[in-house]
């Protein structure tokens, strides 16, 4: 399934309390995990893990069931669950 994702790219980092930092986040538009797995491949010789650096992606949409209605919905997989329309604390206030 296509759709947009997030990619972050980190770095070990003994300064941070995570002990790794981001150095770049990047929105790639209509991608799928087999591509984004190559975009991640690809720069790996930008940044090399014997270096430090390493990728994550994830999809920036998520599909939700409606806690009153039943429906399916996207919304941004970042959005906090008690925000989210599928959490009966977003809908109890």
């Amino acid at each position: 399934m296509r759709q947009d994702y997030t990619m972050r790219i980190l770095k070990q980092d003994g300064r941070t309390k995570s002990g790794v930092r981001t150095v770049s986040t990047t929105t790639w538009p209509n991608q799928d995990h087999e591509g984004m797995v190559r975009e991640c491949s690809g720069l790996a010789h930008l940044y090399p893990a014997h270096n430090g650096y390493s990728f994550e992606f994830d999809p920036v949409m998520r599909q939700v069931r409606n806690c009153q209605t039943g429906a399916m919905v996207a919304e941004r997989a970042d959005k906090p669950y008690s925000c989210s329309v599928a959490s009966e604390a977003y809908w109890s206030n």
